[in-house]
């Protein structure tokens, strides 16, 4: 899951926002995965106020192939974003579901 907080600006709240999440594999450069959703934001502010709308897009139906480090890059209406890494790492010795979930 990717927890994102979004800043929509005064005049387009009523609009709908896309957002496209684009996971690309470091070693290799390759887009592993795209992720399209969209936020829409309601309520007041005062007047020219932006209003900051938190997001939530689903990566698990993704399943990135390997271990490794991975490049998020978040775009909102086409425009370029934010850049994050994300690393998938095996679960350390010893830990399993069941003592993870106690």
């Amino acid at each position: 899951m990717l927890g994102l907080l979004v800043e929509i600006p005064a005049g387009e709240f009523r609009q709908v926002h896309e957002i496209e999440i684009i996971v690309k594999h470091n070693d290799t450069a390759q887009d592993v995965a795209r992720v399209v959703t969209g936020v829409q934001a309601s309520g007041d502010t005062y007047p020219g106020e932006s209003l900051m709308v938190p997001a939530v897009a689903d990566l698990r139906p993704v399943g990135l192939p390997e271990y490794g480090s991975y490049d998020v890059r978040v775009h909102i209406n086409g425009e370029p974003g934010t850049y994050l890494t994300l690393y998938v790492m095996d679960k350390p010795p010893g830990l399993s579901a069941a003592s993870h979930d106690q």
